[in-house]
């Protein structure tokens, strides 16, 4: 078991009431959005809704929004609802309905959802969330066991404490020796590495030392499970630094789907 796994089942324990087992989590979410290295680059300060709405003037009562956060590299909030539902629940129509209407107008831009499912959503829920004008992001137990954070010692301490960033093994040194030797004579090249031996890290560690700040490098993966697996260890491992709080400078994210209908609808894909 993880040590968020061990976390959650101890909130699981301790709650007396289906209201302090949702404390708890919404606690646990407002450090994970505050400190997790990749959600840091999206989002400048979080709030409950309650304190937000009290800061604005707003009526503050339940409407289905948990935690408000402030964009950081754009005007407006996001609106996140966590649920600390069992792994086997699927998330259901009418668990998203309310949050869905409440943030249906300015000022938020955008939805985060996180919850501990490990299932997919219903169909009707899915097919509710596609295509909505203010888009619907979900954060699941995957991300939150992947965080750069020690659940560890919040569970023990409630302190934030971040995972040691990786170093190059020495096979991956030799990697990056052998990509610098292929570079002093060839404009392009191939790097071959086994499954297990640090492919994604070495990869970080090559782009660092050629494009370096600032720079863009085009990194092509065949899944969306691995663009996000890219993100999350990228930015958690990077030694660069920017002006964002943290990690890599601002990147975009282009899937086969995007460019094809780019492609229809006769526009170029920058």
């Amino acid at each position: 078991m993880s040590a968020l796994d061990r976390l959650l089942a101890s909130y699981r324990d301790a709650a007396v009431t289906e209201r302090e087992k949702g404390t708890y989590f919404e606690r646990l979410a407002v450090a994970y959005l505050r400190n997790d290295p990749v959600q840091t680059q999206e989002f400048s300060q979080v709030w409950s809704y309650a304190d937000w709405a009290k800061e604005r003037g707003v009526d503050g009562r339940d409407t289905g929004i948990d935690l408000v956060a402030k964009l950081r590299s754009e005007d407006g909030f996001a609106a996140i609802q966590c649920k600390f539902f069992s792994a086997k629940h699927a998330i259901q129509k009418k668990d998203i309905d309310s949050f869905l209407s409440a943030s249906s107008k300015p000022p938020f831009q955008r939805r985060v959802f996180i919850d501990t499912t490990e299932v997919d959503w219903s169909g009707n829920a899915e097919d509710t969330i596609r295509d909505q004008h203010i888009p619907v992001i979900r954060i699941g137990l995957e991300a939150l066991r992947e965080s750069a954070i020690d659940w560890a010692a919040f569970e023990a301490t409630a302190e934030i404490k971040l995972q040691p960033k990786k170093s190059l093994l020495e096979h991956q040194k030799q990697a990056l020796e052998a990509v610098e030797q292929g570079f002093a004579v060839h404009d392009r090249g191939k790097l071959l590495m086994a499954c297990g031996t640090g492919k994604t890290y070495t990869a970080l560690k090559i782009a660092e030392h050629y494009a370096g700040k600032g720079k863009r490098v085009l990194f092509v993966v065949p899944s969306l499970a691995l663009i996000a697996q890219t993100v999350r260890e990228w930015t958690k491992d990077t030694d660069m630094r920017t002006t964002n709080r943290n990690g890599l400078h601002k990147r975009s994210c282009v899937t086969s789907y995007a460019i094809n209908l780019l492609r229809s609808s006769n526009t170029k894909a920058a």
